[in-house]
């Protein structure tokens, strides 16, 4: 693991990385030019965070990471625990998930403190809870998008095995990958909550992981974050 002596983005380039609040007027100008057929070019650091994660740069654990990631250093997060170490990394989450209860946000914390651990990051960072949905991407490693009629630019996503979301990096400024924990379901028996369990058995838990070529049935599933695979 490279150190931690990793750049921040410049003031104002946070809200395009996840601040709900922010301002996105001019990445949407340059979506909707790109739909609508222009020759708009959006620059990498105005992109939103899942737009910049290219699926053709797969994280291996061990590997070097030499780029200085992405930053998350001005965004406010939520239930944020854990020391910010190797031993206990720090979990925090982007967003306040209002409909998930106690015992599913602490299952979720704990899972993602595991992963992060394991590998050797010092900080992961929840985007999402567990849902079995994810984005498509084009060739070049974008979204893919489209119009709807009453003017918004939706995600073209489909069908998945049940994951969460997250970033992991050295802190909160230093975002070096994003990706997929892939998890199960539970049932409490007493209380019937639906709380996510680690997945064990990949193997046998998961169905749909082949659908896309090149991806196999693993547990969890990492790509580099931008600026750290063009310096890699």
């Amino acid at each position: 693991m490279s150190s931690n002596r990793g750049s921040y983005f410049s003031k104002g380039q946070g809200d395009s990385w996840g601040n709900p609040s922010g301002p996105r007027r001019h990445t949407q100008h340059r979506r909707l030019t790109q739909l609508r057929g222009g020759n708009a070019n959006p620059q990498a650091q105005n992109l939103h965070p899942s737009q910049m994660v290219n699926p053709g740069k797969a994280f291996v654990r061990g590997m070097s990471l030499q780029g200085c990631g992405i930053g998350f250093g001005n965004n406010k997060f939520y239930h944020q625990t854990g020391k910010g170490t190797l031993e206990d990394p720090m979990v925090a989450w982007l967003y306040d998930e209002q409909e998930v209860d106690y015992q599913s946000r602490q299952a979720h914390i704990n899972i993602a403190r595991s992963v992060a651990k394991a590998n050797r990051f010092q900080c992961v960072l929840i985007r999402k809870s567990i849902h079995d949905r994810e984005c498509t991407y084009n060739t070049y490693g974008r979204r893919n998008t489209f119009l709807t009629s009453n003017g918004k630019i939706q995600s073209v996503t489909t069908k998945s095995d049940n994951h969460m979301t997250v970033w992991m990096g050295e802190h909160a400024g230093r975002i070096l990958v994003g990706g997929h924990i892939y998890l199960v379901e539970t049932m409490d028996p007493y209380t019937g909550n639906i709380y996510p369990s680690p997945m064990t058995d990949p193997g046998k838990q998961r169905n749909r992981a082949l659908i896309q070529p090149g991806r196999g049935l693993v547990s969890e599933e990492f790509w580099l974050a931008p600026d750290t695979w063009e310096r890699c």
